[in-house]
């Protein structure tokens, strides 16, 4: 299951983890998820306006840290390349 941007336009009070766990549960068994996220950990005042602009422009948008972000694949396993940057895979893959 790709969601792609999706937990970022939940709000923490709309509990993305507990959507994302019930989308999952519908999954057969050995799928995969995949998530992508804005981060707020290397530059958080900027992404703070980059999702008040969403906001003030009705979409909703949450930035997390990678902690946060990490949360959503509790009881999960992992395969390569983890939680990563997604820059970062896309260059070590093309090495």
């Amino acid at each position: 299951m790709s969601c792609t941007g999706r937990p970022g336009c939940r709000q923490a009070g709309e509990d993305p983890r507990r959507i994302v766990g019930e989308l999952l549960a519908a999954l057969a068994p050995g799928s995969h998820l995949a998530l992508s996220h804005a981060t707020g950990d290397f530059d958080p005042e900027t992404w703070e306006r980059v999702a008040e602009v969403y906001r003030e422009g009705g979409t909703p948008a949450q930035v997390r840290s990678h902690a946060e972000f990490t949360a959503f694949f509790t009881g999960l396993e992992l395969v390569d390349p983890g939680i990563e940057l997604a820059a970062r895979s896309v260059t070590d893959r093309a090495r």
